[in-house]
């Protein structure tokens, strides 16, 4: 890659932060990103080695929790390690889901710190990293169990419940109605898209709840609630 093209690529990273959009760059972004830290090998391991079929909690969704991650933590201010820390627990936090085959989450975390542990093994992370980068995944395990504590888990915290900001209509259908096959799967039933929107909506009013001054902000300039309700249009047909 030339030098014209990393100084593009870091503009456009750049103004993404800046508008909030970063989850929106997609793979590319955060290889560059994780190439700053040395930590590119860990992009190829996640994808080369996630074998979980979810439609939802997929590669698309590890991603993009991942590139959350890392806007969460530029705009928090959040030193070297930690971002390196919270990227990786962004990115590993769904490694190898079930998919909806597991009742317990508790089942899918413990996939995911494995995935983690493993990596951290054959990838030479030192023990230190993983050791601050377990408890930031495991707070993602739903039903919440626990309040975020420190600031890593509470960007994560905000971070996972971000997918509604997608800007790709098809890829937010897409997203959304593979997270209701799951969600079908692990409770031996089916709901009409409609019954499945309202429930969404529900879920959303009653558990989204923003940690972080970030998330907060977010919520104000991409407009949280026409947010919401273009992803029950979406589902709904509306």
């Amino acid at each position: 890659m030339t030098d014209d093209q990393l100084i593009a690529d870091d503009i456009a990273i750049y103004r993404a932060i800046k508008d909030y959009r970063l989850m929106n760059l997609g793979v590319n972004a955060l290889q560059n990103i994780l190439n700053r830290f040395d930590l590119g090998s860990h992009l190829t391991y996640f994808l080369d080695n996630n074998r979980s079929t979810a439609s939802y909690h997929n590669n698309y969704h590890s991603i993009c929790v991942a590139l959350n991650c890392f806007e969460g933590a530029r705009y928090e201010k959040l030193d070297y390690d930690y971002i390196k820390h919270l990227v990786l627990a962004g990115l590993f936090h769904d490694f190898n889901h079930s998919g909806g085959e597991y009742i317990d989450d508790a089942q899918n975390i413990n996939r995911a710190i494995n995935g983690i542990s493993k990596a951290a093994w054959d990838l030479n992370l030192p023990k230190k990293d993983l050791c601050a980068i377990i408890p930031i995944l495991e707070v993602t395990k739903y039903p919440y169990d626990r309040t975020p504590v420190t600031i890593g888990e509470m960007i994560i915290r905000d971070a996972d419940l971000m997918q509604p900001y997608e800007q790709d209509s098809i890829v937010l259908k897409k997203q959304y109605l593979g997270l209701k096959t799951e969600i079908e799967k692990m409770r031996n039933t089916s709901y009409s898209d409609l019954e499945y929107a309202n429930g969404q909506l529900a879920w959303i009013n009653e558990n989204v709840k923003w940690n972080t001054a970030w998330a907060i902000e977010k919520s104000k300039v991409l407009g949280w609630e026409s947010v919401k309700q273009n992803l029950f249009n979406t589902i709904s047909g509306a």
